[in-house]
């Protein structure tokens, strides 16, 4: 130690988080030895050595506490109370201490884990690799890496973030190593030499960048950053940039030491995100430093149409009008069009663009020859003529009946037919009328349209609510899908702390899970839900990362059951959400079957422990061939009336229902089609349950060779104890 450089550590700021303590024990050793008091006496020979050197030095705790209220609190109080401690000190490394344990309290395993922030592949990578190199070679411990970690203190650290798990202390050996003052002190010199040698090679970061949280009126604007570099100096060749998610040539500008970059094509008018990268001469990396702006070049050009093209008497016309900028992208939203017109008047005068779009409906008034349109924005005009016809329309405005917000893109059907799509504005026309069309909208029940409608819309618009599946819960709600590698990866994986090595489907249980995940990826598609989907290709480090981007709310792994056959729904040790959503698909998997057995328990698989949202893996039966698609319904129905409840519906509200279909179909493999998108397969005598909330909803049965007519019914709570709606 004594010939160690560690001048570049003077003046640092830098805070050392032992885990664990107070009530929170950690993972405790056969011989009684807990993580908690390890954690905290390594950290106070680090806390020493780092103070020798110069540094500042925060501990989030110098004795055993912990940071919750009362008896109750809960973990995340006492995680988020240390990250406020980080984030006061203003620190340039964040540094949390661990020791591992394995659940099925393995007495022989044992390697060092360095998590540094999933989002980080910058600064937090470059000093976890070093502090993980350093800790195998002082510690003799040749098993393990440095991965992507997404706990909770390294996502909210405000600076470069890492978290080391060194050794098990589930194993003996280990345990009484780590009981010996010199072996505590032996690993905070390991860290310190990593530490040491980070900050040795030179900060890389930006002082600032342009544009940024400002307008600009250029359809390609020069993006730029200040690097700021000690010891070493950028390194040209290693400068990227990243516009809105794509790579941008970037380059370092010689004359004035900033890096540089510009679009290769027109931006189109809104707000986008650019970030910079770039590493020093040494090897460390700014990591991804970003800015946002704004752009709005205004109306270049617009385009006003009217359907149908020419003005029913009484009746009304939809006018729309598209705006472009100078490279024929939409222009901002939000950019006012304003409606004028001779012979008539507008339903709104004064409309703002979505995606280029404005709309309203223009009704005529006689006696004019022609009635004469213009709609104006910012010095661009366009305008038309309609002649007036004794063409009849019905004109439809299109909302949410719980926010009354407008539906865009909802489809008018006549049967199979879409005889009309709505406008961003949520306004749709038809030709005649409009009794007995359906309006469907991703999302919401579909609606028919009464035979009042021809009536109650002469002269005007007709309203159409439409009413939101299971009451808007999963509107907009993110959930990411993940299809899990088969059990003999599983086990040729086994002792990494990545969770499942990537492999090809091709397996007959890895094609029902996959079949699982398609179909909740329907349903959940259907109600309104956004949703990520990830295959079994792709390495778990990447999916949590992706998932994390994407800012997923739930996490369900679908993957093939073990060599038994039971079906198991695994969450992560600690997590009450985890095991709350955890018992939700057990219970709805046993209400919808087949009746297999199922349990639930506790499992330190990478995607539960590192995914910021409630996370479960849900392990999946093999199904034999005849029976695989309609199993593969089932399970996914069952997932995803669990998820309805887990993100917010209230399940009492929820109508058990059935239906029997008769006549050829029965005997086919065919489904009941609930509100266009909800798929459960019927039972050999005909039959299907389902559970819908109060109200009209739309009914089909569907085969491989027919398809009956929607039927609307009204589901209403049954009146007697042991009724069932039907």
């Amino acid at each position: 130690m004594r010939d160690v450089d560690a001048s570049a550590i003077r003046g640092k700021r830098i805070v050392i988080d032992p885990g664990h303590g107070g009530v929170f024990k950690g993972a405790v050793g056969r011989g009684g030895l807990t993580e908690a008091d390890v954690n905290l006496g390594v950290a106070l020979y680090l806390w020493g050595l780092l103070r020798d050197a110069g540094a500042e030095v925060m501990l989030t705790r110098s004795s055993d506490i912990d940071f919750v209220d009362g008896a109750a609190g809960e973990l995340r109080q006492d995680l988020a109370r240390r990250a406020e401690i980080a984030a006061s000190f203003k620190p340039h490394l964040f540094l949390s201490l661990h020791h591992n344990a394995d659940l099925a309290r393995s007495e022989d395993k044992n390697q060092v884990e360095t998590y540094f922030r999933m989002t980080d592949c910058g600064p937090s990578e470059d000093v976890a690799r070093l502090v993980h190199q350093r800790l195998q070679e002082k510690l003799q411990i040749p098993l393990g890496s440095a991965v992507p970690g997404n706990y909770f203190v390294l996502r909210n650290a405000p600076c470069p973030a890492v978290l080391g798990e060194p050794s098990y202390i589930t194993n003996p050996w280990v345990e009484n190593k780590l009981r010996l003052a010199e072996k505590l002190l032996l690993e905070a010199q390991a860290y310190f030499l990593g530490i040491a040698e980070y900050f040795s090679r030179g900060a890389a970061d930006v002082a600032d960048m342009a544009p940024q949280d400002t307008t600009v009126s250029e359809a390609r604007p020069w993006l730029t950053a200040t690097p700021v570099v000690d010891r070493s100096a950028v390194d040209p060749s290693s400068v990227t940039c990243e516009l809105d998610g794509r790579s941008v040539g970037a380059h370092l500008e010689p004359s004035t030491g900033r890096l540089v970059a510009r679009p290769e094509s027109p931006l189109a008018g809104g707000t986008h995100e650019f970030c910079f990268t770039f590493r020093n001469l040494m090897g460390n990396s700014s990591g991804r430093v970003c800015a946002s702006f704004d752009t709005d070049l205004g109306p270049a050009a617009m385009a006003l149409t009217a359907a149908p093209s020419e003005a029913p008497r009484s009746r009304g016309v939809l006018v729309t009008s598209t705006v472009s900028d100078e490279n024929a992208n939409p222009v901002r939203d939000g950019t006012q069009v304003v409606f004028s017109g001779s012979a008539g008047a507008f339903a709104r005068e004064t409309v703002r663009t979505v995606t280029g779009i404005a709309s309203t409906f223009f009704f005529y008034e006689g006696p004019a020859e022609a009635a004469h349109l213009t709609a104006a924005s910012r010095g661009v005009s366009d305008s038309l003529v309609l002649t007036p016809s004794d063409a009849v329309t019905t004109c439809l405005a299109v909302s949410d009946a719980r926010t009354g917000e407008p539906v865009t893109g909802a489809a008018v059907l006549d049967g199979d037919s879409v005889r009309s799509l709505t406008t961003p504005q949520g306004l749709a026309v038809v030709a005649g009328s409009a009794a007995g069309l359906v309006v469907s909208g991703t999302g919401y029940v579909p609606s028919l349209i009464a035979a009042t409608a021809e009536a109650s819309s002469r002269g005007q618009v007709l309203p159409v609510r439409l009413k939101p599946v299971a009451l808007g819960t999963l509107h907009g709600t993110r959930i990411t899908l993940d299809v899990g590698a088969a059990p003999a990866e599983r086990r040729a994986s086994a002792g990494t702390p990545r969770g499942s090595a990537p492999t090809a489907p091709g397996r007959a249980d890895d094609a029902f899970s996959q079949s699982v995940a398609t179909a909740l990826g329907r349903l959940l598609s259907g109600a309104g839900a956004r949703v990520l989907s990830l295959g079994p290709e792709t390495p778990d480090e990447d999916k949590v990362a992706a998932s994390e981007r994407f800012g997923a709310q739930r996490y369900i792994r679908i993957e093939p059951a073990a060599a038994n056959g039971r079906r198991a729904f695994l969450h992560y040790p600690g997590s009450k959400s985890g095991a709350e959503l955890a018992a939700r698909l057990a219970l709805w998997s046993a209400k919808i079957g087949p009746k297999a057995q199922s349990r639930t328990s506790e499992d330190a698989h990478y995607v539960l422990l590192q995914t910021s949202c409630p996370a479960v893996i849900a392990r999946v039966g093999a199904v034999a061939d005849p029976k695989r698609r309609a199993a593969a319904l089932r399970a996914a129905y069952a997932f995803f009336l669990a998820l309805l409840e887990d993100t917010g519906l209230d399940a009492s509200l929820l109508i058990e229902s059935s239906v029997r279909a008769w006549g050829e179909v029965v005997g086919e493999e065919a489904d009941v089609v609930l509100d266009g998108f909800v798929r459960i397969p019927l039972a050999e005598d005909g039959s299907a349950r389902f559970f819908c909330e109060e109200g009209v909803h739309m009914v089909a049965v569907e085969s491989a060779s027919r398809r009956t007519a929607p039927h609307f019914v009204s589901v209403k709570p049954a009146r007697r104890v042991g009724e069932t709606p039907r």
